[in-house]
């Protein structure tokens, strides 16, 4: 009963700390359900609201995690050119998210809903060098850290169930460990009793 009473009362603690333990800015809004025959856009602007918030993270993100990078080489060797080393990052970010794209375009031309070349490599090649350039902007100034962190998107609120099922699984552990020993020792004390009834049974 001690065990049940525990667990009810951690619920609201599991699903605080999976809701507020979270980074400095939530996004939400996002459907995957807007048809091209709904009645207005709100679907589509309330989804579109949602992948704006979100590439804004996300290439905060970039800047935040590649300048970090620069700065960590630039203090584990002095003597390293950073001008060099943020060009050969541009090349080696558009070189990844050219192959990415061109990864996703071969997955989307087996489906013939889906329109080719959404994005061209000039595209890619533009926003990461105008990325780039603040990371070239920063790394100008005093060696610092700079914190990154990922956004809470829409599967946010589905997170309980994961800490609910790991506090199921203890919750299962704890009552096997407490009642297998009572199975045993009630098996014990029936054996003792039947041992001990037989000599009586014989006379």
């Amino acid at each position: 009963m001690l065990i049940i009473i525990c667990f009810l009362f951690s619920v609201p603690l599991i699903y605080s700390q999976s809701t507020t333990t979270s980074p400095p800015y939530k996004v939400d809004g996002c459907s995957s359900h807007c048809r091209k025959t709904d009645k207005d856009l709100s679907c589509w602007e309330k989804t579109l609201s949602f992948y704006e918030q979100t590439v804004l993270g996300e290439m905060q993100n970039f800047v935040i995690i590649q300048t970090n990078m620069v700065n960590l080489q630039r203090k584990l060797d002095s003597t390293i050119n950073t001008s060099n080393l943020i060009d050969q990052m541009e090349h080696n970010s558009v070189k990844a998210l050219t192959k990415a794209n061109s990864d996703m375009e071969n997955d989307w031309n087996d489906d013939e809903d889906n329109e080719r070349n959404v994005l061209e490599p000039d595209t890619i090649q533009t926003t990461v060098h105008a990325l780039i350039e603040n990371v070239r902007r920063l790394t100008t100034q005093s060696i610092q850290k700079f914190d990154s962190f990922c956004p809470i998107g829409c599967e946010e609120p589905f997170g309980i169930w994961r800490y609910l099922f790991f506090a199921s699984a203890g919750l299962n552990a704890a009552l096997a460990v407490a009642v297998v020993p009572f199975v045993f020792l009630r098996a014990k004390r029936d054996h003792d009793n039947s041992s001990s009834a037989e000599p009586m049974i014989k006379k």
